[in-house]
């Protein structure tokens, strides 16, 4: 969160397309996005709901650090964070008081670290060009401790990048509304039209 904001959102790869467009989705924070075409139940993303994983890139005494299965990790600035199931950090911080959060299923993927960074993950999809998409995400942040809240010190956004890239720095990718609450979850979207190269 680099000063003030974690961003999540799906972007597309230029280097990735041929004959279709791709889009890539980025996320950040606790729970998944679907991409979906104008059709409501045309879910386009593989493991929204973050129920398989990979394996373990590293461990934080002792606890697997996690990426939900078929979602990359990135971080724009900062330190990196910790990715790891919800679970699992709840499991850590236990004697804190914490909790697994997650809105459906057994999981939701878990970003933290103790200072800013602006980080989230993201899926690549495949998409018809010249047709509008749109992704949402239901995002949860806690600074700090869930017994207080405090607005506005994360931030969580979804975005898309038209043309396929999947740098979240990009000018082409197109940020929906940041939404800075704080204990209680947050619907984030986005929308835009896929380009071809």
């Amino acid at each position: 969160m680099v000063g003030r904001s974690i961003r999540c959102g799906e972007l597309l790869d230029k280097s990735k397309l041929r004959a279709r467009t791709w889009l890539v989705l980025l996320l950040a924070v606790l729970v998944c996005v679907p991409l979906v075409r104008a059709e409501p139940d045309a879910n386009l993303t593989s493991n929204w709901s973050v129920e398989s994983w990979r394996s373990a890139y590293g461990y934080h005494n002792g606890y697997p650090l996690q990426v939900a299965s078929n979602w990359q990790s990135f971080t724009q600035s900062g330190t990196a964070p910790r990715f790891m199931k919800d679970t699992v950090y709840a499991a850590l911080f236990s004697d804190l008081g914490a909790i697994d959060r997650h809105i459906e299923g057994s999981y939701s993927q878990n970003l933290w670290l103790g200072h800013p960074f602006t980080a989230g993950i993201y899926q690549q999809v495949s998409v018809e060009p010249d047709t509008p998409y749109a992704a949402k995400s239901w995002m949860l942040s806690v600074y700090r401790t869930s017994a207080s809240q405090t607005h506005d010190r994360i931030w969580k956004q979804v975005g898309i990048d038209p043309y396929g890239g999947t740098d979240p720095s990009s000018p082409n990718v197109i940020w929906g509304e940041a939404n800075g609450r704080d204990v209680s979850y947050v619907d984030v979207r986005a929308a835009a039209v896929a380009r071809s190269s």
